[in-house]
């Protein structure tokens, strides 16, 4: 039975809208339950008595001073001054354990839970801002912010992308942002932020609601939490990326299958898988498999109230898996490129590691001597074996529970987690195995919830046993967060800081993106040009340039910067490259790259450099005969190869 006063234990169930009306004048069965049919779902009901403590008052102190705290350790960082690391944890601990702890402890409102969890989402977001706060930093934001940028000056859709082949051929967030920047004046990079700040807080009620269908809103609001500590959430999938668009379309489209009749549902949920499948490649087709599995699943638990929502999810499920092959063969084709070798890499990588024919790599080794403090690994080590173990027990928790046919498919999803971590025995593997922690965890998040709201009942009184529970609860949410981050982000990367060489957003400061400036308005636009990795992202970005890199006429392209003296090979690679122009930063010479390599993953060294580039590579190019220094700011120069090109070599 339904506590009309409180409304936070009660077994949720899954909601079917032509019911609401007569279901209303009777107490729900509990939904989940052995023998007890799942029936129309009601939300809770917000005339509960309220906690004692000003809920949402505490939760937006606590993120606003998680986020001063923040905010002043990252200004420490860019001046390297000490103290900067342990004060980011403390905001970021003060931004997530307090509000935790009051979902925990306060009986609250499914509307008070909504509003704490959108002060979480809002401040982790808020993190991110503050990391590059003037302008995009992260690769992947370039990559977009140079499809965005070519949408604005042609007005044309499928321009040709030299940083991320794909993003032109899902083009849903860059028409958004060059939509709002055209219609308000705003820059891309303003707009870039207020798409993403708005999609991230309608993720964060999308799964909340979501998961209100499975089981009730307090356990909703913690699996909300728990998917808010993967390893992509707070900066991978808080940038201004197309993943972090599409992660708010997959769940609105489970919702119009879950609230909506049959007819509207399929509209409704057609039209946003649609718009998911041109919104991010990935993304989509984690949402066709979900739809697929949970359509599946729905058929063979064969439960009278799920008969109606058997068609909507399968119409839905069969339109999704159409656009998407569709989109892939005929207006995507390069996604497979894109994605292949990537995967191949880290299948014949792993085969390596278990034939023995290569070393697994060793955790948390960062390239170019930028590792970890040590409890930070530990940290890291014990959120994987936390989660790991916590899979196990909520599969049998929900065993337990009978669940519905959309709680099996959310268990399902998060018993997948343990395999996502086998392709990080190897180099190759790391990426997909972060990639795939933003779609595993919210089945993740489903599983923990199961295991806490038992632990931990509300409403949890001082002296009772469970406070010790919810205490340690904290506790293993605290090393959740904490580790969530350590994994999916490289370690110098965490807080701004001084300049290190190839080390993605570390690399982008205000002398490298003035030098892309100035390129913007004197280089002629697709122009090939070569330099080191994070050069060759901003003047591909910001000035419209054509990098290359790879190897041509079977030699290394990077050799050009790291021979000592310029002769007559890098001639040829200038040649044979046509490459316009060169763009030489001095710092590669001062240290190692912090992602393992300078120019490209494939060259000499990579990931094993000892030593940093010699001075006399970087500085060969201003005695080289036929090539002309037009720009030069002490540190980076940019030389023009026309004479070169033109037979002067």
């Amino acid at each position: 039975m339904r506590d009309r006063r409180g409304g936070n234990d009660t077994l949720s169930v899954d909601q079917v809208s032509d019911r609401r009306a007569r279901e209303a004048a009777r107490p729900p069965a509990t939904s989940d339950s052995p023998g007890n049919p799942p029936a129309a779902a009601r939300p809770c009901p917000d005339t509960v008595v309220p906690t004692r403590l000003p809920a949402l008052g505490l939760g937006a102190v606590a993120a606003a001073v998680g986020l001063l705290a923040v905010a002043a350790a990252d200004n420490l960082a860019r001046t390297a001054s000490t103290g900067a690391r342990p004060l980011f944890w403390a905001g970021y601990m003060t931004i997530v354990l307090p509000i935790t702890a009051l979902v925990l402890f306060s009986r609250l409102t499914r509307r008070q839970l909504m509003w704490l969890l959108l002060a979480v989402g809002a401040a982790l977001y808020l993190v991110k801002v503050m990391h590059s706060p003037l302008w995009f930093t992260f690769h992947d934001e370039l990559g977009h912010l140079r499809t965005a940028a070519d949408i604005q000056r042609t007005g044309h859709l499928y321009e040709h992308n030299p940083i991320l082949r794909a993003s032109p051929f899902f083009p849903a967030l860059e028409t958004v942002a060059t939509a709002l920047a055209g219609l308000s004046g705003l820059s891309l990079f303003v707009s870039g932020l207020v798409v993403i700040g708005v999609a991230r807080l309608v993720t964060i009620v999308a799964l909340f609601r979501v998961y209100e269908f499975v089981v009730p809103p307090r356990a909703a609001a913690l699996a909300t939490i728990v998917y808010t500590s993967n390893p992509t959430f707070l900066y991978f999938d808080g940038q201004f990326s197309y993943e972090s668009l599409a992660l708010a379309l997959a769940p609105i489209v489970i919702l119009g299958a879950l609230r909506l009749g049959p007819r509207a549902g399929i509209v409704l949920g057609s039209t946003l898988a649609v718009g998911a499948v041109v919104t991010h490649h990935l993304t989509s087709y984690a949402l066709c498999a979900f739809l697929a599995v949970w359509a599946l699943l729905v058929v063979v638990a064969r439960r009278r109230s799920e008969e109606a929502r058997a068609v909507t999810i399968a119409a839905v499920a069969a339109i999704a898996i159409a656009v998407a092959v569709a989109w892939a063969a005929l207006v995507a084709p390069v996604t497979s490129g894109y994605i292949t070798p990537v995967v191949r890499n880290a299948v014949h990588a792993l085969g390596d590691v278990v034939s023995g024919g290569s070393p697994v790599k060793h955790p948390f080794q960062g390239a170019g001597g930028y590792g970890r403090p040590a409890w930070e690994r530990i940290a890291s080590l014990a959120s994987v074996a936390i989660v790991s173990v916590g899979v196990l027990v909520g599969l049998l928790a929900a065993i337990r529970r009978r669940p519905s046919a959309l709680g099996w498919a959310l268990a399902l999803t998060g018993a997948a987690y343990p395999l996502t971590l086998l392709p990080r025995l190897t180099q190759a593997g790391t990426e997909i195995s972060n990639r795939s922690s933003g779609f595993v965890f919210v089945g993740v998040g489903y599983l923990l919830a199961l295991i806490v709201v038992r632990a931990v009942p509300a409403p949890v009184h001082r002296r009772s046993r469970h406070v010790s529970w919810g205490l340690a609860s904290l506790a293993v949410l605290a090393v959740l967060f904490i580790g969530g981050v350590g994994i999916g982000w490289a370690p110098a990367a965490l807080q701004p800081g001084p300049f290190i060489p190839a080390a993605n957003s570390r690399s982008i400061d205000p002398l490298s993106r003035w030098a892309a400036v100035w390129a913007r308005s004197h280089l002629e636009p697709g122009s090939r040009l070569s330099g080191d990795v994070d050069s060759s992202l901003l003047m591909a970005a910001y000035a419209g340039q054509d990098p290359q890199s790879g190897t041509i006429s079977s030699i290394p392209v990077s050799r050009l910067f790291t021979a000592t003296r310029f002769g007559p090979v890098e001639r040829r690679i200038i040649v044979a490259d046509q490459l316009r122009y060169l763009v030489v930063d001095r710092r590669i010479s001062e240290a190692l790259p912090g992602i393992g390599f300078y120019f490209a993953p494939g060259e000499p060294g990579a990931f094993h450099h000892s030593h940093p580039i010699p001075d006399a590579a970087v500085d060969k190019f201003h005695r080289a005969p036929f090539l002309d220094e037009v720009f030069s700011d002490g540190r980076i120069s940019i030389y023009d190869t026309r004479n070169l090109l033109s037979g002067g070599g």
